[in-house]
């Protein structure tokens, strides 16, 4: 048994390694090319006879749909986040046993508490890229919504200046960086040379990356076209609303914030009062 457990632990840390080393090479093109042409498969899948490549792709397909939108709104492909699991499980793995095997050293534990210590490990591994994905998509759909918010503000101006609403919207999107004004560009460019309306083509994007905002934008425009009402006055009224939603995320962060910043004081009291009634408490005990 002691000898099994350093065979282990160098067998896993060896696999991640190969793992992690294998799934960040690149491969050129002319042989993904050559590969292509042999056996017409993807280029993307043309390595799926390898067991890493069949286990990512295996964990990619139950992705649930949720994150499969964040993935979406990130850029990130669902077999690269999946190899991402599978190599902080590997990481997550090795940690826990080495912990378990250190803390073995020092005292008499039993091989059930290493185990436990290598499933958390995996576990933790395995949720903590879902976690941070998770989070960096909602700071970008917030700072999208800010985005969009100064971009209607941009076309309403140009509008008010009589430029036509086509000239307006390549012209807001042109004028600002980021990642929201370059999905913007790609969206008109992509209603352009598909030959489609501007605002399904946004709908459809809002739909893909999880934004509701660009669906009602969508949708309230394309209602003000049959209507017969004004495309600028709708535009300005979204706006306005869309300033209002942001404001109201930056006063609740706020007040988080304002309330986390309070904890530490609440624990320093509650410790204080700890020590001044321990005391007492000893006497009241020892007395009794």
């Amino acid at each position: 048994m002691t000898l099994l457990i350093p065979i282990l632990l160098g067998a896993l840390a060896g696999l991640g390694g190969l793992v992690i080393v294998r799934s960040t090479r690149r491969t050129e093109l002319a042989s993904a090319l050559g590969r292509l042409g042999r056996t017409g498969s993807i280029i993307g899948q043309s390595g799926s006879h390898r067991p890493w490549t069949e286990l990512a792709n295996r964990v990619a397909g139950r992705i649930p749909a949720e994150r499969l939108v964040d993935l979406a709104v990130m850029g990130r492909e669902p077999v690269a986040h999946a190899t991402r699991k599978i190599t902080g499980s590997f990481i997550g793995c090795t940690t826990g046993l080495t912990l378990g095997v250190l803390w073995s050293l020092d005292s008499d534990t039993s091989s059930g508490l290493v185990a436990v210590l290598a499933v958390v490990g995996i576990a933790v591994g395995y949720l903590l890229p879902d976690r941070r994905l998770r989070t960096a998509a909602k700071h970008r759909r917030v700072d999208a919504v800010a985005a969009l918010s100064a971009f209607l503000d941009l076309v309403n101006i140009l509008l008010a200046g009589g430029a036509g609403l086509e000239t307006a919207l390549h012209a807001a999107a042109e004028s600002g960086d980021g990642w929201t004004f370059e999905q913007l560009r790609a969206m008109l460019t992509r209603a352009r040379t598909t030959r489609q309306s501007v605002w399904s083509c946004c709908s459809e994007f809002g739909r893909r990356v999880g934004l509701q905002e660009l669906v009602e934008l969508s949708a309230s425009v394309q209602l003000a076209g049959q209507q017969g009402a004004r495309i600028a006055q709708s535009l300005a009224t979204r706006a306005q609303s869309l300033r209002g939603h942001v404001l109201a995320g930056i006063e609740e962060q706020a007040q988080s914030s304002s309330e986390r910043m309070g904890l530490p004081t609440v624990l320093l009291f509650v410790g204080f009062l700890f020590l001044l009634g321990y005391p007492a408490a000893q006497i009241i005990l020892g007395s009794s």
